[in-house]
Parts: structure tokens; sequence; C-alpha cells
């Protein structure tokens, strides 16, 4: 009996033993994956500042996509994660771009009113982060900071067409704001673009260049910068006074700037800095290549139509290319030819109409008695021979 007790006294004890060394080290583990799990949300808290510095909280796709009015998911903006929040262990990156940097107002605020109010420590700060990310060649800081500038104004921009409404109050605007835009600058800039200022610079007209030159060219108390400079104002001055007086200077390829210091280079546009383009202002304007082959394949065509006189010829429409207005025969497209008394001149032929097709529409050269294509079935009249299109099949 008193063996058995002892054998049972002895089961207890171990297992009271194991039962203590089993919670001892279970509290250590749990010690140890708390430690662990402590660390792992410290590291993601440190990863998740780097990365509130370009990327705002607010653009939560899953979470818009669960409500029932959510718009369909889209790209969204562009963050550039992979680049900011790259080590800076890591190679610098060859390529560049800052136009993140721009749209973020930690860096580039967006209630400073004019770029060269920009507080220098943000500049600063900007080719700092720029060349920590990036292999910036030597020397090329002044030109990082004006595409970094050209961005930016690109970006308030953006936020006033899209955003924007003077009629709707502060709240409202506030709400409906690009996330991107941090609340204490929006209020800013909206302030600005309520302001009598502002208003004014919309309701005024756009300066010309010529003002421009002036404002950039003169000192504080409006004396020239140098003599070059005193020559060039007095000459557009005096083409000023030339203009009538209900006409403006409007800025074109031949306002006064351009007569005086010359025709803008291909690709840009003087006195109006970065990124404005001729296509811009006055539209897309051909390529010295794209005017020689339209010149050629002018010539290309003059020369079939000197082949094909006597042929004949369907006349288009020159408010429509698609419209045939007769049909007649090319009889001459000699420039002196003269055709109503007035010579054809250069591109222009003299075609004997046999067949009218839009009886009420108006000749380009009326003369005499002949005013409409109904007035001209057997007579000879004068068209463009862009307007020309050979009928292979008919020949007279």
């Amino acid at each position: 009996m008193a063996m058995m007790l002892a054998n049972s006294w002895q089961r207890l004890s171990s297992n009271g033993v194991t039962t203590d060394c089993q919670n001892i080290q279970g509290a250590s583990n749990n010690q140890i994956d708390d430690a662990s799990n402590q660390k792992d949300i410290e590291l993601q808290a440190s990863n998740k500042i780097v990365e509130n510095d370009f990327m705002d909280e607010e653009f939560d796709q899953d979470s818009e996509s669960e409500s029932p009015n959510a718009k369909k998911k889209t790209r969204g903006p562009t963050f550039m994660k992979d680049i900011w929040c790259r080590p800076s262990t890591l190679p610098r990156i060859k390529s560049q771009c800052d136009g993140t940097l721009a749209r973020n107002g930690k860096f580039c605020p967006i209630d400073v009113e004019d770029w060269h109010k920009m507080p220098l420590e943000n500049k600063k700060n900007m080719l700092d982060v720029i060349k920590e990310k990036y292999d910036l060649p030597p020397e090329t800081e002044s030109w990082t900071l004006r595409s970094i500038s050209k961005k930016w104004r690109n970006w308030k921009s953006e936020l006033k067409k899209k955003y924007y409404d003077p009629e709707l109050p502060m709240q409202v605007l506030l709400e409906e704001r690009d996330n991107r835009a941090l609340v204490e600058q929006y209020v800013k800039l909206v302030i600005q673009w309520n302001s009598e200022k502002s208003k004014g610079k919309e309701r005024g007209r756009p300066p010309s260049r010529v003002e421009l030159f002036h404002a950039c060219f003169t000192h504080a108390n409006g004396s020239p910068s140098s003599n070059i400079v005193a020559k060039k104002l007095a000459a557009m001055k005096e083409l000023e006074n030339q203009l009538p007086e209900d006409e403006d200077d409007q800025v074109g390829q031949n306002d006064i700037f351009a007569q005086i210091i010359g025709s803008d280079r291909p690709g840009r546009i003087r006195m109006f800095g970065d990124g404005v383009n001729p296509s811009v202002l006055w539209g897309e304007v051909p390529s010295r290549s794209t005017c020689n082959r339209i010149v050629m394949e002018q010539r290309t065509k003059l020369e079939k139509m000197d082949e094909q006189v006597g042929c004949s010829v369907s006349i288009k429409s020159l408010f429509d290319s698609m419209k045939i207005m007769a049909k007649g025969v090319v009889h001459s497209m000699d420039p002196n030819t003269e055709v109503g008394r007035q010579a054809l001149g250069p591109n222009w032929c003299e075609i004997q109409v046999l067949v009218v097709l839009e009886r009420e529409e108006s000749l380009i050269r009326p003369y005499d008695l002949l005013q409409r294509f109904e007035d001209t079935l057997g007579g000879m009249i004068a068209w463009p021979c862009h307007l020309l299109t050979v009928n292979e099949e008919d020949f007279y």
C-alpha cells in the first residue's frame, strides 16, 4: 500500500512539474510573439509614415468599391510608391519623374501664390529628395526646379478647373476637393481664387508679348536693363503707335514682338516659359517636312492635270470636298488665260461646264451673267485645281 501511495505521489508531482514548465514556456513564447508583433507593427508604422508623404490614406479603393453607390474602379492617381518608398541604400534611378513631388503639399504647398514666392527651404528639400532617389546629372538643379514649377502650376490649374465653383460655399468645396490637396492649403487657395485680384485677372485680357518683354527686361523704376533692350522697346513702341485705336496686339506668329525680335524657334514660344508651344496658342502648325510634302504633292497633282487638259473632271464644293457641284472639261491651266477678264493665276483651271448638279450654288469667281452654276451650262468658269477630280472613264 505504501509503495502504491509513493508511486501515485510521484506521478502527481511529475505531472505538476511538467504543467508548470509548460505554462512557463507558453508564457515565454507569448512574450516572444508579442515582441515580434510589436516590432512588425513598428516597422509597418515607419513604412506607413514614408508612404503617407506621397499617398493620402483616403484613397482606399477597396472601401470605395464596397459602398452601394461606388463608382467604377479606375486606375486612379499616380503615386510612384515604388520610387518614393525605395530604400536609400539601393542604387539611384537614372530616369526622373517629379510630377508626384509637385503635387505633394508638404514639399510644394498650393497656397503659395507664385512660384517665385515658394520658400527656398522647400526648394532645397525637393532637390534633396530627388538627389536621394535619382541619379541627377550635375548642374541640372535649375532645370529640375523649372520642371517641378511647371507641373505645380498645372496641378493648381487642374484643381481650379475640376473642383472650383465660386457659387458653392467653402464647406462643399472642401468635401468635393481632390483628396491629395491638403485641407489647410486648399482653404487658402480658394480664398485666393475668390479675391478681387484673381477675379480681375480673369476679367482682363491676356498680356501681349511686348508687355511681357517690358516687364521682364526693365528695372523696378521702369528703365531698360540694357541699351539693346532700350532699342527693342523703342521699335516695339513705334509699331504699337501705328495700330488702329480699336485693335490690340494679339499674340500671334506675326505680332509686334515677332516683327522686332524675330520668329520663334520650332516647338516653343518666347516669353511664355516652359510647356507653352505653338500648338497650344494657335493650333496645330505643320512642320517643315510636312509643308514640303504638301507642296510636292500639289506639284505632282498639277503636273498630272497638265497632262490631262481636255479630260472630264468633277467640280467639288469649296466648303464640302465630298459634294460635287458640276462636271466639265479642262480647257486650260495656263496662269495667263483670262476667264471673265481676269487671269487664272497659279493653281486655277479654265473649265467648260457640261453637266450641272447643284444649280443654286454660287461661283467662286462670278462674272457678267454667270453668278451661279445654273448660269454656267456650256460656259467657261475658273476653279481651283485642288477642287477638281479627274473622271478617268469620261473623255471628250
